[in-house]
C-alpha cells in the first residue's frame, strides 16, 4: 500500500490571501482617501490660520 504525501496547503493559501487583500487595498485606496477633498480641506485650514496660499505652490 502507498502512502500519500501530505499536501500542505498553507503555503499557498496564505499567501494567496495577503495577495488578494493587498490588490484589494490597493484598488479602494483612492476611494477611502478622496485626495482632492483632503487637500482643499488642508488648503483652506491653512490659508486661514497662517495665511499662505498653498495654490501658489502647485507650479514649484
Amino acid at each position: 500500500m502507498r502512502k500519500r504525501k501530505k499536501k500542505n496547503s498553507s503555503k499557498f493559501i496564505l499567501p494567496s490571501i495577503i495577495v488578494f487583500f493587498t490588490i484589494i487595498l490597493f484598488l479602494s485606496l483612492p476611494f477611502l482617501l478622496k485626495f482632492k477633498s483632503i487637500q482643499n480641506i488642508i488648503e483652506k485650514k491653512v490659508s486661514s490660520e497662517f495665511k499662505i496660499n498653498l495654490k501658489n505652490l502647485d507650479d514649484i
